[in-house]
């Protein structure tokens, strides 16, 4: 959620049973520990988890991200004030700045020499954008950039068909189940419904509202587009 909610930053958690779209939801999740490390065979331990994500879409929504701009029941949504965007930075020199050292920064690779440009690729707010292109006069442009699509049997993604490309950027269409629905639970959808307790393969009757979640640092945050569907049992709160 940098640079929502800053490293170091007090927040407060108010204990909540109703929640609604574009707030800061607090939840708990199962899933992998990344902390621990995997096994020789490449396998993760489970453990219970305490998250928070913004809340961008509740059951019977329809929900569409195409180059970073959510779409919700057929409209686009405003980013979010803090929101981090990958942007590709030309420079005619090296730049040096406390920006580049941050952990996100380093993710996608040293800066490229490009003729007589240099290429940075990073993820930034927009205030963090304005600010670093006023430290630097040696930045010469600016350009919001969409990733590659991601091939492949196995995406990461939660999403419906792995051979939809789906990624960070461009997600969906997909529609949020409501409580009463009868959905089919297969091998090519189990991700987006993995996280709903009680939930197996084949036919499923969905119990309780459901909720999709993103960060608002958009390519660094296990989100719904990792993690699926959020179950109405699994919230506890909201950031304040």
């Amino acid at each position: 959620m940098a640079e929502t909610i800053r490293a170091g930053e007090a927040i407060y958690i108010r204990s909540a049973k109703q929640f609604s779209r574009n707030e800061i939801v607090a939840f708990h999740y199962y899933g992998d520990d990344n902390t621990a490390g995997p096994d020789a065979e490449g396998h993760f331990q489970k453990s219970w988890e305490k998250r928070f994500c913004r809340l961008v879409a509740v059951s019977g929504d329809s929900l569409l991200i195409r180059n970073d701009t959510v779409y919700l029941n057929g409209r686009p949504q405003p980013f979010p004030p803090g929101v981090k965007l990958l942007y590709r930075v030309s420079s005619v020199a090296m730049l040096e700045d406390d920006l580049l050292e941050e952990t996100d920064n380093n993710f996608y690779g040293p800066p490229l020499s490009l003729n007589t440009r240099i290429i940075y690729r990073l993820l930034l707010s927009r205030d963090q954008l304005a600010g670093f292109q006023k430290r630097h006069p040696e930045i010469i442009g600016a350009e919001h950039e969409i990733p590659e699509p991601v091939s492949g049997e196995d995406t990461m993604y939660a999403s419906i068909n792995p051979a939809l490309y789906w990624n960070t950027s461009n997600y969906g269409p997909l529609r949020i189940p409501v409580p009463g629905e009868t959905i089919e639970v297969t091998p090519q959808n189990y991700k987006l419904y993995q996280a709903i307790p009680g939930i197996r393969m084949g036919t499923n009757k969905i119990q309780e509202p459901l909720y999709f979640v993103l960060g608002d640092n958009r390519h660094m945050c296990m989100d719904s587009r990792f993690i699926g569907f959020l179950a109405h049992s699994n919230m506890y709160g909201i950031v304040k």
